[in-house]
């Protein structure tokens, strides 16, 4: 949790950075996420005027966070960030007034692509203030809680409340090349976001060491120069990601998921459980620097063929770079020539299917030895 200061015209920075590695990015820019204001704010607000208990609690009432009067933070914007191992899709806030005092609140979902997707308001003459606030993790939840003197009608204090819920790493990113790559999917239709991001950064926290950035701006992350290098099953990693808008989407710090290699065969033929794999093999391999290599695909069941042929292709450098990308729905066609870029080495073709199979195989382009596999 982090929290922002009020500016001198009661203006809240709701996007204030923190010290924290694994917050100091998770929030969007000051121009694009809508602000809190504090403009009857009393700083030293008269005893009996502010509120006695806040409580931040989950779906099922367990209690997420909770502060005493004192502890309040006040008039600093409270942040919070729900763990990632809760998938709860809302925060009951819970606030407990005092005697001659109303409460209301104002609850607004603001969308990181911009605009709101619904406001709420609600008030008590009761001694419990207790409301849901909806948690959307492609949005900022914002909370507004105003305390108001009941004998003179008067707003005495004003809390600010920004709710915000990550992620999934693997709803963003694929791994490929048998766990020695992993990259952004940067297609908005298939990448359960919605969104086109222009960077992202990395965090990387390997067995036993502690969180740092692996790797700054680049779309794709290698787990070493090396081609044994692969990500371990102990590491964790998470990503902040700064949408085309410049607003930012941070994932939650998964673990080396099964998920990414539950359907990879380790040999780099990843698809459907119990599938039929086809064969497929690249030729001429080595391949002459700007050279043409060809596909041939075969060994298909009666009536898969269609369905089984690859139809999208990428080519990496062996840092993981991506050199080149092509293909649509038509499949690739036996025989079908790809060009080989003119800088010799060691290349990593990823070939992908209607049906989301993948198989990958290494190119040595501009070398007289024959790759190894």
């Amino acid at each position: 949790m982090c929290s922002a200061g009020a500016f001198a015209d009661g203006t809240i920075d709701i996007n204030s950075p923190t010290n924290e590695p694994d917050s100091s990015r998770a929030w969007g820019s000051p121009a694009l996420t809508p602000s809190l204001t504090q403009a009857n704010a009393i700083r030293s607000a008269p005893d009996g005027v502010s509120l006695l208990s806040l409580s931040l609690a989950d779906e099922r009432d367990s209690i997420l966070k909770h502060w005493e009067r004192d502890s309040i933070p006040y008039p600093d914007t409270i942040f919070y960030e729900l763990p990632c191992h809760r998938r709860s899709g809302g925060v009951w806030v819970s606030c407990k007034l005092p005697s001659g005092v109303r409460g209301t609140y104002t609850v607004t979902v603001a969308l990181l692509a911009g605009g709101t997707k619904e406001t709420m308001v609600g008030g008590t003459n009761a001694s419990t203030l207790r409301f849901r606030a909806p948690l959307d993790s492609l949005a900022r939840t914002l909370i507004s809680v105003t305390l108001w003197n009941t004998a003179s009608g008067s707003s005495q204090r004003r809390y600010a409340i920004v709710l915000s819920k990550n992620i999934g790493l693997f709803d963003v990113i694929t791994e490929h090349l048998s766990g020695r790559l992993r990259v952004v999917n940067n297609n908005p239709a298939t990448n359960r976001t919605g969104f086109e991001f222009r960077e992202c950064t990395w965090w990387h926290k390997p067995d036993g060491d502690i969180w740092d950035i692996g790797e700054e701006k680049q779309l794709y992350y290698t787990a070493g120069a090396s081609l044994s290098d692969k990500f371990s099953a102990k590491d964790s990693m998470y990503l902040v990601l700064t949408l085309l808008n410049g607003a930012t989407l941070k994932t939650c710090p998964d673990a080396n998921s099964a998920s990414a290699s539950a359907s990879d065969d380790g040999g780099g033929n990843a698809g459907n459980a119990g599938a039929k794999s086809s064969r497929v093999a690249i030729y001429p391999n080595p391949a002459p620097s700007g050279g043409i290599v060809k596909l041939r695909q075969s060994g298909f069941a009666d009536g898969e063929e269609e369905e089984e042929r690859y139809v999208k292709y990428s080519l990496f450098s062996s840092q993981g770079g991506l050199v080149l990308i092509g293909g649509d729905a038509s499949p690739l066609y036996d025989g079908q020539g790809l060009a080989m870029p003119q800088a010799p080495g060691i290349y990593h073709l990823l070939l992908e299917g209607k049906n989301g199979k993948k198989w990958a195989t290494k190119v040595a382009v501009g070398e007289k030895r024959h790759a190894s596999y």
